[in-house]
């Protein structure tokens, strides 16, 4: 059940995060598997990064919406294979690491009770976020 929003910060962010598919690499060596991020993952987390360091009301829980747009349809006009929810780690826990409180305190994923996430059809890759101290 949605709760009041309190005070909301905002980001737009060029570009949408990798999803879990397309993350990490693998590597076995010496009969051990590694993960590994790779590249597409990196310049992402790079990219965000580069957001503004941004305050918010001090509250026990937030909520987010998080729009991604980009084209949900191939040129052959197949539906694009984008898992929304294989997409919201890659968002989530870096932005909330470009958030603290009045009081400079980090804010703790785990305090995040709500979530809304929308794929929108854009010609233009993007992702839009808003986060929210809840009432």
């Amino acid at each position: 059940m949605p709760r009041k929003q309190n005070e909301t910060v905002t980001f737009a962010i060029e570009g949408i995060p990798p999803s879990l598919n397309h993350a990490y690499g693998i590597s076995a060596k010496g009969g051990k598997v590694r993960y590994y991020p790779n590249d597409k993952l990196k310049v992402w987390q790079e990219i965000v990064s580069y957001c503004p360091l941004q305050q918010i009301k001090s509250t026990k829980t937030y909520g987010v919406e998080i729009l991604f747009f980009f084209p949900l349809t191939t040129k052959a006009g197949k539906l694009r294979r984008k898992d929304l929810d294989n997409m919201l780690k890659y968002i989530i826990d870096p932005i909330i690491k470009r958030i603290e409180t009045y009081s400079e305190e980090p804010i703790d994923d785990c305090q995040l009770v709500e979530i809304h996430a929308y794929k929108c059809d854009s010609p233009i890759e993007k992702t839009e976020v808003s986060f929210y101290a809840m009432v």
